[in-house]
């Protein structure tokens, strides 16, 4: 399990033609899980780049919703700065500490909200 993949909560995912490698995307709430356990002790075993790239990907899905010519919603922007700040932070501690059970936590947290359309 990816520590920042957000698919517990995601309705969107890609489908890869193993034999030609080809990927398509797949983006539908029929695909969205009704039921999800998280735990990030499953996490612990990626590869620091790995986590890191993980934590980055929450940033740029938050930005991408952050950053809209659309409507002011404050309380939303308001949840994407939140989870921008909590994914700084705990992807240092990680990276210093990557047996970091209450980081890894926030990061797996992080990752679902910010793949769930919550701030979109």
């Amino acid at each position: 399990m990816i520590a920042a993949a957000g698919c517990e909560t995601s309705k969107g995912c890609v489908i890869t033609n193993e034999k030609t490698g080809e990927k398509r995307a797949y983006d539908d709430d029929f695909a969205r899980p009704k039921f999800a356990i998280m735990n990030p002790e499953y996490t612990k075993s990626l590869p620091d780049y790995q986590t890191e790239s993980g934590c980055v990907d929450i940033m740029m899905h938050t930005m991408e919703r952050y950053f809209t010519n659309g409507g002011n919603l404050e309380i939303t922007d308001v949840i994407a700065e939140a989870l921008l700040r909590t994914v700084m932070e705990n992807a240092i501690i990680l990276h210093e500490n990557p047996d970091n059970y209450d980081a890894r936590s926030e990061i797996m947290w992080a990752g679902s909200l910010a793949h769930n359309d919550l701030t979109g």
